[in-house]
């Protein structure tokens, strides 16, 4: 059955002219069970073949089928909408995430580049925008969408942003980290940092089959080779791990600090304590545990009283340089 799509599609920006008889120079085109308005001047289509008809777009009322159709005729829309664009930016805002990705990804697929550098305006405010976030709730399909059109644009801002956010969203446990670990293994000279994050995300996940010596195998939706690569961040973050609880981090000497030794010792202890209390986290979990241990920290009236202010400013921000330095090379110990 023939659906009209709907009343016969017509351009937006076309929509009121043709209502008023103005213009209704248009061509019907068939794609799956709905059928679709389009000028025939200038072409719309030059990238899409037309199947077993020559130039049919010089006979009015005849319908068009097309030899290399999109998926299906909300794909065409898509790929219409970049076509006939708007100029009014009010348009861009109107549409969500996923449907102008969709306009984006289309237009890249058939070569409206014009089109498709239009729909990546609203990709990007989208990603980049600071309030009610659409990525705070999104799938993982739209993570590993958004990233092939940064790469496509060759966008590192837009890579980066998606990346971090993918990333939030892995490590407060809302989204399963094996898709980000397949996509992150296929694009792993450009995805290093999403995949070995993945790669500590899962492993957290298993720790109590780890650190049981049992298999992850049977039940792992991944390869053989990227089960490999976590038993060698667990190993190799296990021992990591006991060092730096049994280590507190350095600190610089406060400006008029007297007694830095002191202040030393009260936070090598402290951090000892801190490293070592109860913790709904495992060990192995090294990030968590120690900005959890920096939160205790900042709590803790000891050393407040028995630390020089500046000193106690300066060990509480070494924490946190550690967790970064740990995060910067996380890909070694997963050996990526």
């Amino acid at each position: 059955m023939i659906v009209q799509h709907p009343s016969l599609w017509i351009p937006p920006g076309l929509a009121a002219n043709c209502s008023q008889g103005m213009d209704n120079d248009f061509r019907i085109i068939q794609v799956g069970n709905a059928l679709f308005n389009v000028r025939p001047h200038p072409h719309p289509l030059p990238s899409i073949t037309v199947a077993g008809q020559r130039d049919p777009f010089t006979k009015p009322g005849s319908i068009v089928r097309l030899s290399n159709p999109p998926p299906s005729p909300k794909h065409f829309e898509a790929f219409l909408l970049g076509v006939y664009k708007e100029r009014n930016p009010k348009t861009l805002q109107m549409i969500g995430l996923p449907d102008i990705m969709l306009v984006a990804e289309m237009s890249f697929h058939y070569g409206n580049i014009s089109g498709a550098f239009w729909a990546m305006q609203g990709v990007r405010t989208a990603v980049f925008t600071i309030e009610n976030r659409p990525l705070r709730f999104a799938s993982a399909e739209i993570f590993v969408r958004l990233l092939k059109l940064a790469f496509i644009c060759d966008d590192d801002a837009l890579s980066h942003s998606v990346q971090s956010q993918w990333l939030s969203r892995l490590f407060r446990r809302e989204l399963s980290p094996i898709p980000a670990i397949e996509m992150g293994s296929r694009e792993s000279g450009r995805l290093q940092h999403l995949l070995s994050h993945a790669y500590y995300v899962h492993m957290v996940s298993l720790e109590p089959i780890l650190s049981a010596g049992q298999r992850i195998e049977p039940h792992s939706p991944l390869t053989r080779a990227q089960n490999v690569h976590v038993w060698c961040g667990y190993h190799s973050l296990s021992v990591y791990a006991s060092k730096i609880r049994a280590r507190a981090p350095s600190f610089r000497r406060g400006k008029g600090c007297t007694s830095h030794g002191d202040c030393t010792k009260v936070w090598k202890a402290s951090w000892i304590i801190a490293m070592n209390r109860a913790s709904s986290v495992p060990d192995i979990d090294i990030l968590q545990g120690m900005k959890d241990a920096a939160v205790d920290l900042g709590k803790d009236p000891l050393i407040g009283l028995a630390m020089y202010d500046e000193c106690r400013t300066n060990a509480l921000r070494s924490i946190g340089r550690g967790r970064d330095m740990i995060s910067k090379h996380l890909h070694h110990h997963f050996d990526l």
